[in-house]
C-alpha cells in the first residue's frame, strides 16, 4: 500500500488519524513538526502527505512552498487539516497549491475518501505523463518549433485593448490562448472586490491551458495590461494535439511545472513578506518577465494600481514604498511615471 506522511497531528481529537490510515492498510510515517516532516519527505518520498495547517516551526503555506520547490514532489498530494470553519485559511491554502483539505472534526470515512481520491488522481496524472513523455529526451528544438508553427499558423489574431478581460474566473474554457504580443496578468478577485495578481504572462506564453487539461472552469481571470495580441486555438484541437503529439505534451508539462513553482513562490511571498519585500519582489518580477534579454535601461511602464495588485498590497502603501526606494537610490522614477531599477543587486537582497 502507498506510504503516507502524517505531520503535526498531536491533538487528542485528531490523533487517531494515523491509526485509521494504518487500519486501512497504508504505511504511515509520523512527524510532530515541519523539520522532521521534510526530512521524511526527502528520505521516504511518501505518496501523500496529511499535515496540520499550523505546523510547529513552520506553518502550512511555508511547508507547502518548501515541498513544491523540489520538482520530484510537484505531484505529491498534500492535504491540510484545518480548524473547523476556517474558510479563509482554506482559501489561502488552495490558492497556494494545496490539493485538498479536511476540517479537524472530519469523520474516519471523510478522511479515507479524500485520501483515496487524491491518490487515485495522482496515479492518473502520472500515468498520463508516462504515456505522453518520451522515454529518452523530448523532441529537438526544431521539432518543437515545427509543432508550434503547425498549431499557430494561419489563425486569426485577436487584439485586446488596455485592461480588457480575456476570460473570467468561473467561465468554461473554450480556447487555448497564445500571447503573440503584449502583456497579460492572471488574477483572482476577493469577495470585497480586491484583485490579487497570481502570475504575469508575455510574448510566447500560453494561458488558459490548466482549465482545459483539468476539464474545469477557470480558477482565475486573465486581463491584458497595456494591450495584447493573442492567437486562439479551439479546445478540441488543443486536446487532440495533447493526446496525439508527444513533443507538444512534453512542452505543456514543463510549462505547468514551471508555472506551479513560480506561482507558489509568489503567493507565499505575498502572504509572509514585509511591505518593502513585496514591493521589491514585484518590481523584480516585472523586470524578469518583460525586460528583453541584454537590454539596458528597461523601464517598467505599468500604472501603480496594477503594480500594487502584483505586490499584493494597497496602492497607497505601494506608492509610499516606491518613494522610499527612490530616496535610497534603488530606483528612478521618470517624469512620465516609468520606473527604472538602478540598483538591482540591492533590490534583490531586500527581496530575499
Amino acid at each position: 500500500m502507498p506510504k503516507i506522511l502524517v505531520a503535526g497531528i498531536t491533538e487528542k481529537h485528531v490523533s487517531a488519524i494515523p491509526d485509521v490510515l494504518r487500519m486501512a492498510g497504508y504505511d504511515v510515517l509520523e512527524s510532530a513538526d515541519s523539520k522532521t516532516a521534510f526530512q521524511f519527505v526527502l528520505e521516504e518520498a511518501p505518496a501523500l502527505i496529511v499535515a496540520k495547517s499550523n505546523l510547529p516551526q513552520l506553518d502550512g503555506l511555508g511547508f507547502l512552498h518548501i515541498i513544491r520547490k523540489h520538482p520530484q514532489f510537484a505531484l505529491t498530494p498534500l492535504i491540510f487539516l484545518v480548524e473547523t470553519e476556517g474558510w479563509d485559511e482554506v482559501r489561502r491554502m488552495m490558492t497556494a497549491g494545496a490539493d485538498d483539505f479536511l476540517f479537524s472534526t472530519c469523520t474516519d470515512a471523510e478522511l479515507l475518501y479524500v485520501v483515496e481520491s487524491r491518490l487515485k488522481r495522482a496515479a492518473l496524472v502520472r500515468d498520463f505523463l508516462k504515456q505522453t513523455t518520451p522515454v529518452h529526451e523530448a523532441g529537438s528544438p526544431s521539432q518543437e518549433r515545427q509543432v508550434m508553427e503547425e498549431l499557430l499558423s494561419g489563425r486569426n489574431m485577436h487584439r485586446y485593448g488596455k485592461s480588457q478581460t480575456i476570460y473570467s474566473e468561473g467561465q468554461s474554457p473554450k480556447f487555448l490562448y497564445y500571447i503573440k504580443n503584449g502583456k497579460v496578468r492572471l488574477l483572482k478577485s476577493s469577495t470585497d472586490g480586491k484583485d490579487l495578481v497570481t502570475d504575469l504572462c508575455g510574448e510566447g506564453d500560453f494561458i488558459g491551458h490548466t482549465a482545459l487539461i483539468q476539464n474545469t472552469h477557470y480558477r482565475e481571470s486573465a486581463e491584458s495590461i497595456d494591450g495584447a495580441e493573442l492567437i486562439l486555438v479551439p479546445r478540441a484541437e488543443f486536446q487532440q494535439l495533447l493526446r496525439g503529439n508527444i513533443n507538444f505534451s512534453y512542452k505543456i508539462n514543463i510549462i505547468l511545472a514551471n508555472a506551479l513553482t513560480s506561482k507558489n513562490s509568489h503567493l507565499v511571498g505575498i502572504a509572509y513578506h514585509s511591505l518593502r519585500q513585496k514591493v521589491a519582489e514585484a518590481l523584480l518580477l516585472v523586470k524578469r518577465k518583460y525586460a528583453p534579454i541584454q537590454q539596458d535601461g528597461f523601464a517598467i511602464q505599468m500604472n501603480r494600481e496594477v503594480l500594487a495588485n502584483i505586490a499584493g498590497t494597497a496602492k497607497e502603501s505601494f506608492i509610499r514604498t516606491l518613494s522610499e526606494f527612490k530616496s535610497e537610490q534603488l530606483i528612478e522614477v521618470g517624469g512620465d511615471g516609468h520606473i527604472r531599477i538602478v540598483n538591482e543587486k540591492k533590490l534583490q537582497l531586500l527581496a530575499e
